[in-house]
């Protein structure tokens, strides 16, 4: 199964050491293991746009097994409100979100970003573009 791409993951990464770890482990193991596997598990499409012709094994596609139902919630929007529920990390651009709402302070009342953070350094990055 592949669940994330390591070499991609690791563009955003603001410690040097683990970026350059992970685009070794992309390097020699992931690609090593994706081109000999005579069975991938796909999350989603990107994973065969991504490798391509790397991918030797059957693809199986495995939908999001979360029912449609926890999707239909009853909607209350209210002007001015931004949620992001996610991993607190570079890849997500919540740099550009807090930046970009920077600039329209009275369109945008309050942002509230909830999630993981397993980078404390982007989080004192994050807090410091902030204002906090």
């Amino acid at each position: 199964t592949v669940h994330g791409v390591l070499s991609e993951c690791a563009k955003y990464h603001t410690d040097p050491v683990r970026r350059i770890r992970d685009l070794l482990q992309s390097r020699l193991t992931e690609r090593y293991v994706i081109g000999r596997a005579n069975h991938i598990l796909a999350i989603s499409p990107y994973v065969a746009r991504y490798y391509g012709n790397l991918l030797r094994g059957t693809i199986h596609n495995v939908p999001n097994p979360v029912a449609q139902s926890f999707f239909d919630v009853r909607r209350n929007p209210t002007k001015g409100r931004v949620l992001f529920a996610g991993r607190i990390s570079v890849g997500k651009g919540l740099l550009d979100l807090v930046r970009a709402v920077s600039r329209i302070p009275d369109a945008v009342e309050r942002v509230v970003m909830a999630g993981s953070v397993p980078e404390r350094e982007f989080e004192s990055r994050l807090r410091y573009e902030i204002g906090e």
